[in-house]
């Protein structure tokens, strides 16, 4: 098992966004899809690039302890898309992706392909206080 994969499994990983989720495959390859989904029987990948299309959805493949991945070539940087996830009792469902970077705009639950470059420096910010107490603030990503 990889490194990355144990170490989400064990519970101490502090980065899984970069182990799940979608990630570019790199120039003109398209994008690389990850989700954790143990009990699904299959998953699937809808989006603006095929036009939402069930009957040409992209299956995703099961990998190893419940990840299912794959990559979507024609899949570009801003569309929107979903899992559509078939579950232990045959049923389907369509899900946002729950590591995504971006979101369509509400009232849409759809996630977007957006590339994490955002420079967070929060853990500069703790190591040099400490010593002082942190205030933590839930945000309900809906509101």
């Amino acid at each position: 098992m990889r490194p990355d994969v144990e170490e989400f499994f064990c519970g101490i990983s502090f980065d899984a966004y970069r182990l799940l989720g979608s990630h570019p495959a790199g120039p003109g390859r398209g994008w690389l899809f990850t989700l954790w989904a143990p009990h699904a029987r299959r998953v699937q990948l809808l989006g603006d690039w095929n036009g939402w299309d069930l009957y040409s959805a992209a299956e995703l493949t099961f990998c190893e302890d419940g990840l299912w991945r794959g990559r979507v070539p024609q899949a570009q940087l801003g569309q929107l898309y979903k899992y559509n996830i078939q579950g232990p009792d045959g049923s389907w469902q369509l899900r946002a992706d729950p590591f995504a970077f971006a979101f369509e705009a509400l009232p849409g639950t759809a996630s977007r392909l957006a590339e994490p470059n955002y420079p967070f420096a929060a853990p500069l910010l703790r190591g040099a206080r400490r010593d002082a107490p942190i205030l933590i603030y839930e945000l309900h990503a809906a509101s």
